[in-house]
């Protein structure tokens, strides 16, 4: 049986990386709280270490008819806010949506507890983060190394999670 935790009239600090925490798509403030911050913290932890557990994560684009397209995606790089970096080819769908609209989605899951992000991506193609991500696994997709012209990165970054850790549930906007 899950427990819902209830963000009614709490605003967390920016320090905590959560504010603006949201209960059924309502925006909440007023005072925070301790046990509040320290929730949202641990939250955000357990889905830190669940996410660096899972090799692949679901990625979902916008296509041209505004449909979601979800592909599962190999993860490159991940930190404790929960950003995501993967590897495409400058001439996949992926980067063609999200040139056309930024907002993407990400999911994984590993065993009962899941994690579900709405956020932004950006293609990144900056030579020096291209070398300083690459991996030798790449080197099937992208033959010419770090150096090949389609290979590029997808940096997510999100900004409002639906949490399933531990039998809580937890939905809440990051900073």
């Amino acid at each position: 049986k899950s427990r819902a935790f209830s963000t009614n009239r709490v605003r967390l600090p920016a320090a905590a990386g959560v504010s603006r925490p949201v209960r059924d798509g309502r925006t909440c403030g007023g005072p925070q709280t301790d046990k509040t911050r320290l929730l949202m913290e641990r939250i955000i932890q357990k889905a830190s270490e669940l996410l660096k557990r899972c090799q692949a994560v679901t990625f979902a684009t916008v296509n041209g008819e505004g449909f979601p397209r979800p592909v599962p995606v190999k993860t490159l790089r991940t930190d404790d806010a929960l950003t995501i970096w993967f590897a495409t080819g400058i001439d996949s769908e992926k980067v063609a949506h999200i040139r056309r609209n930024m907002r993407t989605g990400a999911s994984f899951y590993d065993r009962d507890d899941s994690v579900s992000l709405i956020g932004h991506a950006e293609v990144v193609t900056d030579p020096e983060t291209l070398r300083d991500m690459w991996q030798p696994w790449l080197e099937a997709h992208f033959p010419g190394g770090p150096s090949d012209a389609n290979y590029c990165l997808i940096k997510f970054t999100p900004g409002e999670g639906a949490f399933y850790l531990g039998g809580e549930f937890v939905k809440f906007r990051l900073a």
